[in-house]
């Protein structure tokens, strides 16, 4: 029963100790001594996004025949510029030309016995129904003609704009069959980067934005570009969203090419300071935060949002301003409103 009573008494009087103790700094006047950093325009920044793409082809086009056929010549190089109109390859023309004087013979045929019957039909001799099966005949003749005409014409493929060819995919001799592809034509001055932005950043990119475009493996830094495609659906593995760019000029750079992309803030973003990491504090409810002193000595919380972390300190934003003193050193001294002496 003694002990009982004991513990009872004991208990109590720990608790008022340790309250009295952290209430004592302030009723005796402690005042903590810490050191500050001035946050002042040298450190404040702003934030870019950055994201790595690849430079892709802006202009593809595959070249093929229409009709099928063996391939005669391929006038053309892998790598070799064409220009508009230039002849890439052509298919062996026999089977074709064989084709259309067939054709030609029907024709003629047909073309021959219409006015023949013609004739007789005017003069009121030859049945309606006669005379409606020549027409037909002649027609069809005239309609197999022409598709004989346009499969010879068909048997030379053409380049349908100026640019380079990319890939070569046949050869002299080979039998292909209609839209078989031949050749790929690219234009190398129309260069794309495609990009992959996560789904909590996309709301933020629209169709025009600016940017600027580095390519390390040329040394190549601040290519103009600009956005020309958002993509609506996001990649099933990433869950980000493509964003296509538009590079501006003739740079030299070739599809496949490993880019960096550098968004700048966009009017009205937040400014950012650069504080040192240990002036930066967690908060039991998972925020960050930093102390600031006032004019009068007085300590308080503000609350900022990390952007990064580097050698040189964190990016933070949201709730400082240029003059603020930021306390760097003696953080673990202090609370809210208590009074400090800086020393620097």
């Amino acid at each position: 029963m003694k002990k009982r009573i004991f513990l009872n008494v004991l208990i109590p009087a720990l608790v008022l100790s340790s309250c009295g103790g952290n209430q004592g700094n302030k009723v005796a006047g402690y005042v903590p001594e810490v050191r500050v950093f001035a946050v002042d325009s040298s450190c404040m920044s702003h934030v870019s996004k950055e994201f790595v793409g690849k430079a892709d082809d802006s202009f593809t086009a595959v070249l093929s025949f229409p009709v099928s056929g063996n391939v005669g010549k391929i006038y053309v190089r892998e790598g070799g510029r064409v220009e508009a109109g230039e002849l890439v390859a052509e298919l062996d023309p026999r089977t074709a030309e064989n084709a259309l004087a067939a054709a030609r013979a029907s024709y003629d045929r047909a073309e021959d016995g219409y006015r023949r019957a013609k004739e007789v039909y005017e003069k009121g001799s030859l049945p309606e129904v006669k005379w409606i099966e020549v027409v037909s005949q002649r027609d069809q003749a005239a309609a197999l003609f022409d598709i004989a005409k346009k499969n010879l014409e068909d048997c030379r493929l053409y380049a349908p704009a100026s640019g380079v060819i990319s890939s070569v995919l046949a050869e002299q001799g080979l039998n292909v069959p209609p839209y078989r592809p031949i050749a790929e034509l690219t234009d190398p001055d129309a260069i794309e980067v495609e990009i992959n932005v996560p789904e909590n950043e996309i709301s933020s990119f629209s169709i025009g934005d600016e940017a600027s475009v580095a390519v390390p493996s040329m040394n190549l830094e601040g290519v103009p570009a600009v956005i020309v495609s958002k993509g609506v659906e996001a990649d099933l593995l990433s869950h980000g969203y493509s964003v296509r760019l538009a590079v501006t000029g003739r740079f030299g750079i070739l599809p496949g090419m490993t880019c960096k992309v550098s968004f700048a803030p966009q009017a009205g973003a937040a400014e950012v300071f650069m504080v040192p990491g240990r002036a930066v504090s967690l908060s039991n409810d998972g925020r960050r935060y930093v102390w600031v002193v006032a004019g009068d000595g007085t300590v308080s919380r503000k609350y900022v949002d990390v952007y990064s972390a580097g050698p040189d300190g964190v990016l933070v934003s949201g709730g400082l301003e240029a003059g603020d003193a930021v306390v760097s050193d003696g953080i673990q001294k202090i609370s809210e409103g208590m009074k400090v002496v800086v020393k620097n």
